[in-house]
C-alpha cells in the first residue's frame, strides 16, 4: 500500500464517515497480498455463484478510501463476493465504507474471514503467520483471532503444506487431520502422499501408521546410523539372520530411535547455541516469518549492518525437522521481518544515493572556468544501526555502569544527581507528572524512560528544581496510592548508563574483559571483541604460530573462554565498542 497521499485522497478520507452505500465495482481496488484466504471450497464457491446471480450480494462487503486515488476505495474483507459479483456481470455491489488504518488492515481482513463460514485452516495459519510476519507476538494473535496457543500452534503448522493440499483440504478430500501430517514432511514428498490417501482412501490413523513406518528409515534419520549398522533392532541385519527381506535399513526399535533423534536435535540446538542468539526447530516456526540475512545483492543490508546483525536477539538458525531433510541448518535467519525490511531498505537507498552521485558527473559549461570532468565522488559508508542487544548482555552491561555511576557520584559527591535520582524515583512511586509538563518528558518512568526524566530534570536550574522537589513531594504526601513496580525493566539499568555518560563515569575501574563477560555472547562476537583487543595477535605471539587464533576460534565455545582464561594478555583499559558510553 502506497504511503504517499495525494491532496484529494487525503481529503476524501477526512471527509467520510462510516456509512453504507453501493459502489462500482470498477472504484473498488484490491490489494495484492492483503486477503489472507488463499483457498476456496469449489462446491461452497459455486453455491454462493449462484446464489449472487440469483440475487445479488446480500451482505456489504468492507471498504475504505484509497490513500493516494481521489473517489476509489481499497477492499478490506470481501474478496469472495467482490469477484464473484464482477463474474456474474454485476457492475456495482452493496460497501461499508469506514476508515482503517495500514496496521488494522491485516486484523480485519484476519478475523472478518475467520467469523466467516468455512474459512480454510490453511488460510486461518496464513492470516496468523502474516500478524506474526507484521510484528504481532503470539499472545496478541491468540486475542486478535479468539483462539488458544494450542490451536495457533495447529495452524501455524499448517502452513507447511502444498497448495494441493491446501485445495484437497478446502474440498473436504482430506481432513484437516491429514493435513497436520502431511505438513510435518518435505515439500516434495507431500503431492505423492496425498495421492495415497485419496486413491486409498486411508483414514488419518491408517496414514499416521503409514508415515512411522517412513520416519523410522535409517535413510532419513536425522543422527548419525554409524552404530546402528550392527544393531540387532536393524531391519537389514534381521534380514541377513533370517534370509528375508524386512525392509531397507529400518530401526524395529522405536523408542530407541526416537530418543537418538532427540537427543540429536538437542545437542544440535546447543551447539548452534554458541553461534547464534536465537536457535529454533522449523516445527516452532511459522512458515514465511523468517528471512535470510546478506550483505549483498537486492536483499542485501551492508557488511557492517551484517556484522551488528549477528550481536541481535533476533539472529538466529533454523534446524529442519521435515522427515527425510535430517536436521538440515538453516544459519544467519533473522526472526523479525519488520526489522530486516528496515535494514534492507536503509542500505538499498544508500546504494541507489552512490549511484546517483557517481553516474552524475558532467562536464562544467565553458564560461565557468572548471575542468571538463570531475572525480567520482567516494561511496559513503553504510552507518549500521543498533541491534536487539540480547537481555543478558544487556544486563551485563547495565551492571557495570551501575557500579560506575555509583562510585563516581559518591566520590564526586553529586548531591544534584542525587536529587534527581530520588526525585525520579518518588514520581514512579506515587505515579507523579510534573505539572506543567516539562517539554521532552516520557509517557512513563519505568525502564530507558527514566533515563530521558534525568535529562530533563538535569536541563533545568538549582531553583527549578528543587521547587519541583517541593511540588512533587507535597503532591505525594497529599494523594499517593500506587506502590512501585519494575514492569520487568531494568530501570536504573538505563539511568546508570545515561550517569555515566553525562558525567564520564571511568568505566575501566570498573570492567574487565574476561571469560566470564564474553560467555554471554555468540562465537563471532566473541572473535570481534577479541581482535578489537588485540588479543588474537598476543596469542599468535604466544603459540609462536601466526594460524594459532584462527584455529582457536574453529574450536568450541567453551576451548575459547578456557584460553582467555589462561592466557596472561592484559585487558586493562579496553572497553568493547558496545559498552563505550557516547
Amino acid at each position: 500500500m502506497n504511503a504517499v497521499v495525494d491532496t484529494a485522497a487525503a481529503n476524501q478520507i477526512a471527509q467520510v464517515g462510516e456509512h453504507s452505500t453501493d459502489l462500482p465495482l470498477a472504484k473498488i481496488v484490491k490489494c495484492e497480498g492483503h486477503n489472507p484466504r488463499k483457498t476456496r471450497s469449489a462446491k461452497q464457491t459455486e453455491a454462493l455463484r449462484e446464489s449472487i446471480r440469483a440475487k445479488g450480494v446480500m451482505q456489504s462487503i468492507l471498504v475504505r478510501p484509497h490513500p493516494t486515488e481521489a473517489d476509489r476505495y481499497e477492499l478490506v474483507t470481501g474478496e469472495t463476493r467482490f469477484d464473484l459479483a464482477g463474474e456474474v456481470g454485476l457492475t456495482t455491489i452493496p460497501v461499508t465504507i469506514r476508515q482503517i488504518s495500514d496496521a488494522e488492515m491485516t486484523e480485519y481482513a484476519a478475523t472478518e474471514n475467520v467469523q466467516r463460514f468455512a474459512m480454510s485452516p490453511m488460510d486461518e495459519g496464513d492470516a496468523a503467520r502474516k500478524l506474526l510476519a507484521e510484528g504481532h507476538d503470539r499472545d496478541e494473535v491468540c486475542l486478535i483471532m479468539g483462539w488458544t496457543h494450542q490451536k495457533l500452534d495447529g495452524r501455524l503448522q499448517l502452513t507447511y503444506c502444498t497448495d494441493s493440499i491446501r485445495q484437497a483440504l478446502a474440498d473436504e478430500k482430506i481432513s484437516i487431520g491429514h493435513a497436520q501430517l502431511l505438513s510435518g514432511l518435505r515439500e516434495q514428498a507431500q503431492p505423492s502422499a496425498l495421492k495415497v490417501i485419496v486413491n486409498k482412501g486411508l483414514t488419518v490413523e491408517q496414514f499416521r501408521n503409514v508415515l512411522d513406518d517412513l520416519s523410522f528409515k535409517l535413510a532419513s534419520a536425522p543422527f548419525d546410523t554409524a552404530d546402528c549398522a550392527a544393531c540387532p533392532h536393524n531391519s537389514s541385519t534381521q534380514a541377513n539372520l533370517f534370509d528375508a527381506n524386512t525392509g531397507n535399513g529400518k530401526c524395529l526399535n522405536k523408542a530407541c530411535f526416537t530418543k537418538k533423534s532427540e537427543e540429536h536435535l538437542q545437542a544440535k540446538k546447543e551447539e548452534l547455541a554458541e553461534s547464534y542468539n536465537t536457535v529454533k526447530l522449523s516445527s516452532e516456526v511459522a512458515q514465511g516469518t523468517t528471512t535470510i540475512v546478506i550483505a549483498r545483492g537486492n536483499q542485501g543490508v551492508g557488511q557492517e549492518q551484517l556484522n551488528e546483525c549477528a550481536k541481535c536477539e533476533h539472529y538466529g538458525a533454523i534446524i529442519d525437522t521435515a522427515l527425510g531433510n535430517r536436521a538440515k541448518v538453516t544459519a544467519s535467519t533473522c526472526f523479525n521481518l519488520a526489522c530486516h525490511k528496515e535494514k534492507v531498505k536503509a542500505y538499498q537507498n544508500l546504494i541507489a544515493t552512490d549511484t546517483t552521485a557517481a553516474t552524475s558527473t558532467t562536464a562544467a559549461p565553458a564560461s565557468t572556468g572548471q575542468p571538463t570532468g570531475t572525480a567520482k565522488p567516494a561511496a559513503k559508508k553504510a552507518k549500521a544501526s543498533k541491534p536487539a542487544t540480547p537481555k543478558t548482555i544487556v544486563a551485563q552491561h547495565h551492571q557495570i555502569h551501575r557500579k560506575a555511576a555509583a562510585d563516581h557520584l559518591r566520590m564526586n559527591k553529586d548531591a544534584r544527581t542525587a536529587q534527581i535520582v530520588m526525585l525520579l524515583a518518588l514520581m514512579q512511586e506515587a505515579n507523579i507528572t510534573p505539572e506543567p509538563k516539562p517539554e521532552g518528558w516520557p509517557t512513563t518512568l519505568s525502564g530507558s524512560n527514566r533515563a530521558a526524566g534525568a535529562k530533563v530534570l538535569d536541563s533545568m536550574s538549582d531553583e527549578e528544581l528543587a521547587s519541583l522537589q517541593l511540588r512533587v513531594a507535597s503532591k505525594a504526601l497529599k494523594a499517593s496510592t500506587t506502590g512501585f513496580s519494575e514492569n520487568g525493566a531494568d530501570t536504573f539499568g538505563a539511568m546508570a548508563e545515561w550517569y555515566s555518560s553525562t558525567r564520564e563515569a571511568d568505566l575501566t575501574k570498573q570492567f574487565t574483559m574476561d571469560a566470564e563477560y564474553l560467555k554471554a555472547f555468540t562465537k563471532p562476537v566473541i572473535q570481534q571483541l577479541l581482535e578489537a583487543s588485540g588479543f588474537n595477535k598476543h596469542f599468535d605471539s604466544k603459540a609462536d604460530d601466526e594460524k594459532a587464533f584462527a584455529t582457536l576460534m574453529k574450536g568450541k565455545k567453551g576451548d575459547i573462554l578456557k584460553a582467555v582464561e589462561d592466557s596472561d594478555f592484559d585487558f586493562s583499559g579496553f572497553i568493547p565498542d558496545d559498552l563505550k558510553i557516547r
